[in-house]
């Protein structure tokens, strides 16, 4: 009996990410403070400005990540050839999954070690001219300059071997990503930590940052090579024939990413234009832990994307209702008992670890957490509908962007923290909160009274596959 249980939960996706998100959290909680105390400020926020400078260099992507890993969902189905928009048609031929695997995985590797030394000059010429200017007056310059070539460096790489993620995913291998990312974290931290004890300072975050990218995609890439070992048999050169034609659905996804890369930008900019540093502390807190909240909860359905995408290419639209709404279901409910703990126990929760900061008041974090959730929710019906290949929320992401910016900044000058919580808040609920639910359910070509009825049908039957 406890055999079978470990067996199950060793191949559950959805454990494994689990432990991944635990891992990442619990050692933020555990080297953050230790990294405060041993890294002298200026040094710790130069730290930050990498990872700033860093995540705005990864625009670069252009939201080939999401579309490469629908359309590898595809061909591992047994669809005949990738496709712009839509669902393709399934392969005539006797074409075996690596087969028609292989083209893309050929001609996107190469695209994105090309991009990755696009990211390189980047970080190089723009990155480095800021980091100059900051670490004028340091007397440790010459350390942290070097230490940046190096995080550019690494980054870079790790940029360039991140689209084996994004296949293996794609062929609904989650749970060896997952794994993969799991050991590339641990060593990573234990190698940040060891580094901070030894006095290494800003260089022992570098090097575990450096270490957990390199460490993941070369664990991903040996996992996906032993998972379809045929693609090490072919040596065809890359057809950029393909960069076209994923293009539409790929520049889609780019701007969707740049819009949410703008709203989270823009309310730490508000944040930190209209209030003092005390009330931004608590709220970028409370918003930390909400987001992880919410990314726990959505891994119910997150996990099975690369599933669900297959099941509309072998089952059809409709099949996918009740498996995707049980989901849905589950989220709910933990996100539920989660934002519970989360007022009733985390003020004391921090007093107990002697935190300088507290949450937010507890009717202000109780709004913040609706609002989070409204937003995953209708996240997780946005993911729904790109495993249709398609992406029609261009439009109504970059107007809901710009007129939360526009918004926060209006009303947090007059109302504090909850306006900044509220401005967001009703912007989404006025456009993407139901628009994007409504346009989920019809890609499963239902009405929302079928979808409701499948909902309460599928709580009280569990015929479906679990992670």
């Amino acid at each position: 009996m406890l055999g079978h249980l470990f067996q199950r939960a060793h191949r559950s996706a959805l454990l494994w990410s689990w432990l991944n998100t635990a891992l990442r959290v619990g050692a933020a909680l555990f080297i953050l403070p230790l990294a405060v105390r041993l890294i002298p400020r200026d040094e710790f926020g130069l730290w930050y400005v990498f990872l700033a400078l860093g995540n705005f260099s990864m625009l670069l992507e252009m939201g080939f990540s999401q579309t490469i890993g629908v359309n590898a969902s595809f061909l591992w189905a047994g669809a005949g050839s990738p496709r712009a928009l839509g669902l393709p048609e399934m392969s005539a031929t006797d074409s075996t999954p690596a087969e028609r695997l292989a083209p893309l995985v050929r001609t996107f590797v190469r695209f994105y070690q090309l991009v990755g030394a696009g990211v390189f000059l980047l970080l190089l010429c723009a990155g480095s001219f800021w980091i100059w200017r900051q670490t004028e007056a340091l007397d440790a310059r010459h350390s942290l300059r070097m230490a940046w070539f190096v995080f550019a460096a690494g980054f870079a790489i790790n940029f360039s071997g991140s689209v084996w993620s994004a296949i293996l995913n794609g062929i609904n291998r989650v749970r060896e990503t997952q794994q993969s990312q799991l050991i590339a974290a641990t060593s990573g931290l234990t190698l940040s930590l060891v580094g901070l004890l030894l006095g290494w300072r800003v260089w022992a975050l570098v090097s575990g940052q450096v270490l957990t990218g390199l460490l993941t995609w070369n664990l991903v890439r040996h996992r996906l090579l032993k998972a379809v070992p045929e693609l090490r048999s072919f040596k065809n050169p890359p057809n950029w024939k393909l960069l076209p034609t994923l293009w539409p659905l790929a520049w889609r996804n780019g701007i969707g990413s740049l819009g949410m890369f703008l709203v989270t930008q823009a309310n730490t900019l508000i944040c930190s234009a209209f209030l003092d540093l005390r009330a931004t502390a608590s709220y970028g807190l409370s918003v930390q832990l909400a987001n992880t909240l919410a990314s726990v909860s959505g891994m119910f359905i997150q996990v099975r994307i690369p599933y669900l995408a297959q099941m509309r290419i072998t089952q059809g639209n409709h099949s996918i209702a009740q498996f995707f709404a049980q989901r849905v279901t589950w989220f709910t409910l933990m996100f539920a008992a989660g934002a519970i703990l989360l007022v009733s126990f985390g003020p004391w929760g921090l007093k107990l670890v002697g935190s300088q900061t507290p949450l937010l008041s507890t009717p202000l974090l109780a709004l913040l957490l609706l609002a989070i959730f409204l937003t995953t929710h209708h996240c997780l019906y946005a993911a729904l509908v790109l495993t249709e290949n398609q992406n029609p929320f261009v439009a109504i992401g970059l107007f809901s962007a710009i007129a939360s910016a526009g918004f926060s900044a209006l009303l947090t000058q007059r109302w504090g923290v909850i306006g900044l919580i509220a401005a967001p808040g009703i912007v989404q609920a006025c456009t993407n909160n139901w628009y994007v639910v409504l346009r989920g359910i019809r890609g499963m070509d239902l009405t929302v009274r079928e979808y409701l009825r499948i909902w309460k049908q599928g709580w009280k039957r569990h015929n479906h596959p679990r992670a």
